[in-house]
């Protein structure tokens, strides 16, 4: 709740008691920061008044934290191969896309530095 107050600049109330019931009961292994960053990505990404299960990532139903994620959420190589140029200019696009052009969140998004972010889009020409 802290956290959410903390980078509140919408209309989040708070959160479901279910879904701070997922938070709440979750091991965050002396990693507050985590838990800060995913409240962020609440309060940024977001349209509700209150938080509910629906929006906690499945990786928090797991217990997992950090790089651990289910293998679920990964990405799986096509058969036929892609290209990685195509699919990284694709992720830039969607992280932009969901943070509505906040090249700050898009960063955060993507878990790179604002840096790393201006690099990249000036490399696959996305202004």
């Amino acid at each position: 709740k802290f956290f959410a107050k903390q980078y509140n600049k919408t209309s989040i109330k708070g959160f479901s008691s279910g879904a701070e019931q997922l938070l709440v009961g979750s091991s965050w292994p002396g990693n507050v920061r985590e838990l800060k960053n995913l409240v962020e990505r609440f309060v940024v990404l977001e349209n509700t008044e209150l938080i509910q299960t629906e929006h906690v990532p499945k990786w928090i139903f797991s217990g997992s934290i950090g790089t651990d994620r289910p293998s679920g959420d990964k990405f799986i190589l096509p058969e036929t191969g892609i290209s990685l140029e195509e699919l990284e200019k694709d992720l830039f696009l969607q992280a932009l896309e969901k943070a509505n052009n906040n090249k700050t969140l898009a960063a955060k998004l993507l878990d790179i530095s604002y840096d790393t972010l201006r690099y990249q889009l000036k490399k696959f020409g996305i202004k």
